[in-house]
């Protein structure tokens, strides 16, 4: 269907923001297994500085066999953890994170675990954000699929009458990403998540 002219003008005057959600640890229940999973998600005013981070740093942090042009957390020192959180920390962002506690006497699978902190992390963002539209970029995962991620943020944004844009995409292929890889990783460590914290509107443990 083709926009009118009305609703071109409205598009273009609608105030933007964009927004990157990544996970980090994993829903075991193993006694030696992570201990937590956390959804944060970072509101980022100007996206470009993302870019500009990421380009700053080694791209090979990931499956070096392979030799994917990708920065990323787990496979970086902590020197390059450290001067990447840094760098984040003098950026115009806010963070949301919701962390969901992995223990045996849970009996929520995989999924509605992801699906929970995922909604409340993201409902935390769209509540928060003066935006009216909202460009979320989210990373691949292995608990849920896209298109019920897409019906949850959707639904979410629609409640608050804000319009998203969800784009799934790849770590390797989205500067973006790599960087919101480190700002999860970094829920997971003390050290790292101090030089940070005043950037968190959000944060629930459950």
């Amino acid at each position: 269907m083709t926009e009118t002219a009305k609703e071109f003008i409205d598009r273009k005057m609608r105030k933007r923001t964009t927004a990157a959600g990544e996970e980090s640890g994993s829903f075991s229940w193993e006694p030696t297994g992570p201990k937590s999973t956390t959804y944060v998600v970072t509101e980022i005013v100007d996206p470009k500085t993302f870019a500009v981070i990421a380009k700053n740093y080694p791209k090979n942090t990931r499956n070096r066999d392979k030799k994917q042009n990708e920065l990323s957390w787990w496979g970086s020192s902590d020197e390059v953890r450290e001067s990447v959180i840094i760098d984040v920390s003098k950026q115009n962002v806010k963070i949301f994170m919701s962390t969901d506690e992995n223990r045996p006497d849970k009996t929520r699978t995989s999924e509605k675990g992801y699906l929970k902190i995922f909604k409340e992390a993201v409902g935390a963002m769209i509540a928060q954000t003066e935006a009216d539209h909202i460009d979320l970029y989210l990373d691949n995962n292995p608990y849920v699929s896209p298109e019920v991620m897409d019906e949850v943020a959707r639904k979410i944004a629609g409640k608050a009458n804000k319009t998203i844009t969800i784009n799934h995409v790849r770590s390797h292929e989205e500067l973006i990403i790599q960087v919101q890889d480190f700002i999860a990783g970094s829920a997971d460590s003390k050290s790292f998540f101090d030089i940070i914290e005043n950037k968190v509107m959000f944060r629930k443990k459950s």
